[in-house]
């Protein structure tokens, strides 16, 4: 597992996905335990929540997006 996610997030190299979108903490908490802090796969989980964001024009991200994304990209490939 790698580091804190509250650490990642905060870094300078936090993924792309947390720069313009809104997550509550319990969205971040789950992405992380999803990936287990993986950066591919982060990064691969937070292109597709960036990609739904901009489908939806919206900034708010919620755990049902999460979920969407993971039952429809991941679990689906």
């Amino acid at each position: 597992m790698y580091k804190n996610p509250r650490l990642k997030i905060k870094s300078s190299r936090a993924p792309f996905c947390f720069v313009d979108l809104n997550y509550p903490p319990a969205v971040i908490k789950r992405m992380w335990a999803v990936t287990q802090g993986h950066p591919a796969l982060l990064q691969m989980l937070c292109r597709y929540m960036v990609n739904l964001a901009n489908t939806e024009t919206r900034k708010d991200m919620t755990l049902a997006d999460l979920e969407q994304v993971i039952t429809q990209k991941i679990v689906q490939r």
